[in-house]
C-alpha cells in the first residue's frame, strides 16, 4: 500500500562530545574502500506504550543518539574522498514523521519503494499505535555487523545503562589502503533485478519452539 507520510521535523544530531583533533581524519580500510556505494537499511517496529509522551520519547532518542555518535563518531562525519572521512561532527540526519496507516496494513501489502520512505534515522508514528525506527548507514563506513553493533550500543545508552563499551575503530590497521587506481567503482544493486517476496506462517499448537542454535542457523 502507498504510504502517506507527514514530516514533522528534520535536524542533524551531533555527537554529545566533540571529536578530538587527532581523530578528525578517519581512514577507511581497504575492504571499505572497494565496498559498493550502497546503504544498509534497518527498520525496527514497536508498539506504542504511552501515546501522550511521544515528544519526551523522541527527545530521549535524540539525546541518546547524540551520545552513541560520540562512540561511533565516523557516522556523524562526511567523506572528503573515497578513502578518508573528515570527522567534523556535522551530525547524523534525523527525521520525525507521522504515517497515516497501521503497521499490519504495511506488512500485508509491502511495497519496497514505499518502505524506503521510512529511512534514514527516521522515527515514525504509524497511526499513533505503533512506532517505527529506521536507520540507513553507508556501506563505505559499516557492514551489516557494524550496523547491528551501532544499534546495540545506542539501545543500552537509551536505557540509561552505565559503562557502555566503545567500538574499536581500527580496521584500517588490519586492512590498510592499497593502490587501486585501476579499480572501477561500478558495483551496485540493479533495481530491475530485485524481487520482493513475503512468507507468512500461521501459528499452530503442533509447532515447537526452535532452539537458540536453530534460530541463529536459520
Amino acid at each position: 500500500m502507498a504510504l502517506d507520510i507527514e514530516v514533522l521535523s528534520k535536524q542533524d544530531i551531533k555527537p554529545s562530545v566533540p571529536t578530538p583533533q587527532h581523530l578528525k581524519k578517519y581512514s577507511i580500510s581497504f575492504l571499505d574502500h572497494i565496498a559498493p556505494r550502497v546503504f544498509i537499511p534497518l527498520i525496527f517496529y514497536y508498539t506504542a506504550i504511552d501515546k501522550d509522551k511521544n515528544n519526551l520519547k523522541f527527545d530521549h532518542l535524540k539525546k541518546s543518539l547524540s551520545e552513541a555518535l560520540t562512540k561511533f563518531y565516523p557516522l556523524a562525519s562526511r567523506f572528503i574522498d573515497n578513502a578518508h572521512v573528515y570527522c567534523n561532527d556535522d551530525g547524523a540526519h534525523y527525521v520525525e514523521a507521522r504515517v497515516d496507516c497501521n503497521l499490519k496494513d504495511i506488512i500485508r501489502d509491502p511495497i519496497p519503494n514505499e518502505l524506503i520512505k521510512l529511512l534514514p534515522l527516521e522515527v515514525d508514528d504509524a497511526a499513533v499505535d505503533e512506532s517505527l525506527l529506521g536507520a540507513v548507514i553507508s556501506h563505505k563506513l559499516a557492514d551489516g555487523l557494524s550496523c547491528v553493533n551501532f544499534m546495540t550500543t545506542w539501545a543500552p545508552i537509551a536505557r540509561g545503562e552505565p559503562n557502555v563499551p566503545s567500538p574499536i575503530l581500527d580496521l584500517v590497521k588490519l586492512f590498510p589502503p592499497l593502490d587501486i587506481s585501476g579499480f572501477e567503482d561500478r558495483i551496485g544493486i540493479l533495481k530491475e533485478n530485485i524481487i520482493c517476496k513475503r512468507f507468512v506462517f500461521d501459528a499452530t499448537k503442533d509447532m515447537t519452539q526452535p532452539t537458540r542454535f536453530e534460530a541463529v542457523l536459520t
